[in-house]
């Protein structure tokens, strides 16, 4: 890493070809000495190849091939990561930057969706940024995450109200009971399945495309955040509520029920935002004060994250290339250490992230 931190400028960062290509795509042959990064580079993840280049929507950071199409969003707007910069898109048909979402997911740089508040629903397809449902005038009717089973399975969930996307349109439904409490999280397993999760530990259950409330756990028991690799896998983080505070708190579900998981060693968290994973054996889970708990497969543990900063939401592309949106930084995870994004043009107060694993 160039001065021990993910600083761009001067690192051979810019938005690359393929490996083997040109930038206007034709094929240029073999990189002259990419056989000295090791057998394999370019792509995300892997080590640069020796001349600096990195496969098509990567970058070097002067060590690691990182991703180069991320999107983050705060409170002046959407941001495109493109190697090197920050870069804030206009609106189709519009002179306007795209507003700023809470809630972001996709399923390739071609399909992208974000949700926020007073309803509104913003959707990329490969022509640009479009609203597809503006926000209220009163602001009700907020949106706070999106998730997908495909392009034409997503659901968004929010303030009293849910609604699906069918590749043509949405639609609206009314939320399971919630008590006027918010739906927060949002993950889905498979076509017409999935799990939404909430403030004071509200649950629901997405079965044959109709949810269905599970429970309520009570004041000061938030789980804002869910996320799974199969309908045998999922992960739900928030906090819990006790005399002395309200600790992180982290629950697994195994296909039949959901139970409690601790550190290893024992120990308390401060509440948790956020839950992502490459893979069962790949999970963090991110949170106020800097918070970061890595599972293993087997174990939680807590992840040295050089930083103080509460953290909101976290998206990668594999274990080797993870992103954190925290209080006014974004952080990159390359395989080897967790360090602050030095680049410019980062929208305030960054509160959601992702990007396409491809």
């Amino acid at each position: 890493l160039c001065l021990g931190a993910l600083v761009f400028a001067g690192c051979g960062s810019v938005h690359n070809p393929p490996v083997g290509a040109t930038p206007d795509g034709g094929d240029r042959g073999p990189i002259a000495g990419d056989d000295a990064a090791g057998p394999t580079c370019g792509a995300r993840g892997e080590a640069c190849c020796a001349s600096g280049m990195c496969e098509l929507r990567a970058s070097c950071d002067g060590t690691a091939c990182i991703a180069a199409d991320v999107w983050a969003s705060g409170v002046d707007g959407l941001a495109n990561f493109n190697g090197g910069t920050w870069a804030h898109p206009l609106l189709g048909g519009t002179t306007s930057q795209v507003p700023g979402v809470t809630g972001l997911w996709g399923t390739t740089a071609s399909f992208v969706v974000g949700v926020g508040a007073g309803g509104l629903i913003l959707r990329k397809d490969d022509a640009g940024w479009h609203k597809d449902q503006a926000a209220s005038a009163d602001g009700t009717g907020s949106l706070y995450a999106v998730a997908g089973a495909s392009a034409t399975d997503v659901w968004a969930v929010g303030d009293g109200v849910m609604v699906h996307y069918d590749g043509n349109g949405w639609t609206s439904v009314v939320a399971p009971l919630h008590d006027g409490e918010p739906y927060t999280g949002v993950w889905m397993s498979g076509p017409g399945t999935g799990w939404a999760t909430g403030q004071s530990g509200i649950l629901a259950q997405l079965t044959a495309g109709t949810w269905a409330s599970v429970s309520r756990q009570g004041n000061g028991y938030d789980k804002p955040a869910i996320w799974g690799t199969s309908a045998t896998n999922i992960w739900r983080v928030g906090e819990n509520h006790t005399l002395t505070g309200l600790p992180g708190a982290i629950q697994h579900y195994d296909g039949t029920s959901w139970t409690t998981a601790s550190l290893n060693g024992g120990g308390m968290l401060p509440p948790l935002s956020a839950v992502w994973g490459s893979d069962a054996s790949h999970v963090w889970a991110v949170g106020e004060q800097g918070t970061i708990v890595f599972f293993d497969g087997s174990l939680w543990k807590p992840i040295l994250s050089n930083t103080t900063e509460d953290l909101k939401a976290i998206w990668g592309s594999g274990p080797n290339d993870v992103w954190v949106a925290g209080a006014s930084s974004v952080f990159h995870f390359n395989g080897t250490a967790w360090a602050p994004l030095a680049a410019t043009g980062l929208p305030s107060a960054p509160s959601a992230v992702w990007l396409s694993v491809d």
